[in-house]
């Protein structure tokens, strides 16, 4: 397990008689939400439920670079989860096929799915089959890639890498796990 304050721009974080406490399983998460953006330019990217843009009647999630024109070399983002114990335990030793549904547009660089288990240091440990980088504007289109989990994984790497600008839309409800050998 880690933990860490993360903070974008300027500005203090003060803390005072923080603590950490173990709790029951059965405790309910007050985690809102369960992907998450990282970026060194948070200011570039949005991050939002885009409920203009629907699939299968719901709204989406959409990642945009929010600069306009062509975002500099080197502008990126990661949106995603790690998937950790006890969740990882049914998938250790196991092939796992993901599927997810994306809409793109002007995406200049590439947007590209993750699927990677890591070891205890965060070293990528096996790497995701079939998966296809999202670039320019495409429609609604299913991505579908497995990977083996090795029984040492210690989590999963799993969310989307976007690189450059453009807009990319995820329909979260359609991500799926499912283990095919």
């Amino acid at each position: 397990m880690g933990f860490e304050v993360d903070i974008y721009g300027s500005g203090e974080i003060w803390f005072d008689d923080f603590r950490l406490d173990i709790v029951a399983p059965d405790v309910p998460l007050t985690n809102d939400k369960h992907m998450r953006f990282f970026s060194a330019r948070p200011a570039d990217y949005s991050d939002t439920t885009d409920y203009l843009v629907t699939h299968n009647g719901h709204p989406t999630h959409c990642i945009a670079y929010l600069p306009g024109g062509a975002a500099p070399p080197g502008a990126r983002m990661y949106w995603g989860k790690e998937i950790t114990y006890p969740e990882i335990e049914k998938y250790l030793g196991h092939t796992v096929r993901m599927t997810v549904w994306t809409k793109s547009e002007n995406i200049t660089g590439a947007a590209t799915p993750a699927f990677h288990p890591r070891d205890l240091n965060g070293t990528v440990i096996a790497h995701e089959q079939g998966n296809k980088s999202i670039k320019g504007t495409t429609d609604w289109t299913e991505h579908t890639f497995t990977c083996r989990i090795p029984e040492n994984s210690d989590f999963i790497n799993n969310g989307f890498n976007f690189f450059g600008s453009g807009r990319l839309w995820i329909d979260t409800d359609s991500i799926k796990y499912e283990i095919v050998q």
